[in-house]
């Protein structure tokens, strides 16, 4: 028979039946823990091992070391050191494998900047209608802050300057006037956050009023480190735009960059242009598309070459064209015949006879490279010379 226990008072004494419980208990403990480490769980994290810490989640402090970073002096042509220990490289012209500019001019302002941090920096500048930047980089995530400030006198006024900003075929600025948000001779610095995936970082400036400018440029991977993209098996797509017969290119209606026309040079890396052509403008209003000022320029002559310099495979091949000369607006005022790497893809183009005069009719094909150099040939067969408003060149990868 089981003897309670009680205290001298007579009541149930609970202190032993407690301290048997809590001995079974750890008993039982001890016997299912022998299979774990002995800092798991809950008794780890009261009774940690020797030289132990427990998990604790969270973000580790710490600097994070950027995986890219690179600042360049806009117009400069000797390298900088900020305020803050940082190395702005002078102005230099993109290479292929490296960075720097593509078009514009250098220019040093006549304004007195006393109210700017760093004033040397923001004392110089890349301007022009149109230009670019390119670095090449890591596939993934970037910071990119542009240096601004209006340092020219005479565009210190609202509207003297008016541009837009694309990044990888995306407008991340639009109608940017530096001296309408912070006036003459201030910081008006802008950032934007840009996913790149082709290993060139592209930042474009077009003007649409009065001219770009850019004072410097730094380039530095987001959060420290690149977001990671998904791995392709095929290389990346190769494309290029050329706007024909313009000398600054132009953005299109969706904020894509058309390249600037020039004269083709053998051995470039990446090279593209024209032979024995010339340049043509008009005024007109082009039906039948948003992008008037892309189809209001035109490379022409009776026969003339198109090369661009592609990685061997399959293309396709977009020509820009409307009929932009009223004088040309007649049937067979101008009819062209079209060919690449040496076949004839169109016989006898008529952009009047097929879409009637200032309007949109552009035309398709596709075409296999084997030598590293895609050729268009467009030689006149009626009327006037071939001409040529736009040409963009898209690899295809399946």
């Amino acid at each position: 028979m089981a003897r309670k226990i009680i205290n001298q008072s007579g009541a149930i004494n609970i202190l032993p039946i407690m301290l048997v419980i809590i001995a079974v208990g750890m008993i039982g403990y001890l016997l299912i823990s022998s299979t774990l480490p002995l800092n798991s769980g809950l008794f780890g994290i009261l009774f940690p091992k020797p030289g132990s810490q427990a998990a604790v989640s969270g973000p580790v402090s710490g600097p994070v070391t950027p995986i890219y970073d690179q600042r360049i002096d806009s117009g400069g042509t000797s390298n900088y050191i900020d305020r803050d220990g940082h190395t702005w490289l002078a102005d230099q012209a993109y290479t292929s494998g490296g960075f720097g500019y593509i078009g514009g001019s250098n220019y040093v302002g006549d304004r007195v900047l006393n109210s700017i941090a760093d004033p040397t920096l923001y004392q110089t500048t890349r301007y022009g209608n149109a230009f670019e930047y390119r670095f090449t980089v890591p596939n993934g995530t970037y910071t990119v802050n542009l240096k601004l400030a209006e340092v020219r006198n005479l565009s210190c006024q609202t509207a003297a300057r008016v541009f837009d900003v694309i990044s990888e075929d995306i407008k991340v600025i639009s109608s940017n006037d530096t001296f309408a948000r912070v006036g003459c001779g201030n910081n008006g610095d802008r950032s934007f956050t840009v996913d790149v995936n082709d290993g060139i970082l592209n930042v474009f400036l077009g003007a649409t009023n009065g001219g770009a400018s850019l004072n410097g440029i730094e380039v530095v991977s987001a959060n420290g480190v690149p977001s990671t993209p998904i791995p392709s098996t095929q290389p990346s797509a190769f494309i290029r735009r050329v706007d024909l017969g313009s000398g600054v290119g132009s953005v299109d209606s969706t904020g894509v960059i058309w390249d600037a026309d020039h004269v083709y040079t053998a051995g470039t890396t990446n090279g593209y242009g024209y032979t024995n052509g010339s340049a043509y403008s008009s005024n007109i209003a082009i039906a039948g598309t948003n992008d008037d000022t892309l189809y209001q320029t035109t490379t022409f002559a009776n026969s003339f070459d198109y090369t661009f310099d592609v990685p061997v495979g399959n293309y396709q091949v977009t020509l820009k064209l409307a009929e932009i000369r009223q004088a040309s607006c007649i049937p067979g005022g101008r009819a062209f015949r079209v060919s690449a790497e040496g076949n004839v893809v169109i016989a006898s183009n008529d952009t009047f006879s097929q879409v009637g005069c200032a309007t949109a009719g552009d035309q398709t094909f596709n075409v296999a490279v084997n030598d590293g150099h895609l050729n268009l040939n467009f030689t006149s067969v009626a009327g006037g010379p071939a001409a040529v408003n736009g040409i963009q060149i898209r690899q295809l990868t399946n």
